[in-house]
C-alpha cells in the first residue's frame, strides 16, 4: 500500500514501522505491538489504515499549495 500511496505523494517523510523489524525505531513512538504509520515523525496511525484514510491524512499534513500542485498533476 505504501509503494502505491508514494507514487502519488512523494513530498513527504513516512514510513511504515513493525516493531517486530526495527525495536529502536518503533519505541521511539511506544509502538509495542501493532505496526504504525508515522508521517513528518509523529505517529499518525497505530495499526494499518486503509489506503484512501491514509491518503486523505497525508493530504491535510501537505501544505496547501502543494495540494492542489498534486490535484493538478492527477488530472
Amino acid at each position: 500500500m505504501l509503494g502505491r500511496i508514494r507514487e502519488k505523494l512523494s513530498d513527504l517523510d513516512y514510513r511504515e514501522v513493525d516493531p517486530r523489524e526495527d525495536p529502536d525505531y518503533a519505541a521511539q513512538f511506544n509502538i509495542k505491538y501493532a505496526p504504525g504509520i508515522i508521517v513528518d515523525g509523529t505517529i499518525e496511525f497505530v495499526g494499518i489504515p486503509r489506503e484512501r484514510m491514509l491518503l486523505d491524512r497525508i493530504r491535510q499534513l501537505q501544505a496547501p499549495g502543494q495540494e492542489a500542485q498534486e490535484e493538478e498533476e492527477s488530472s
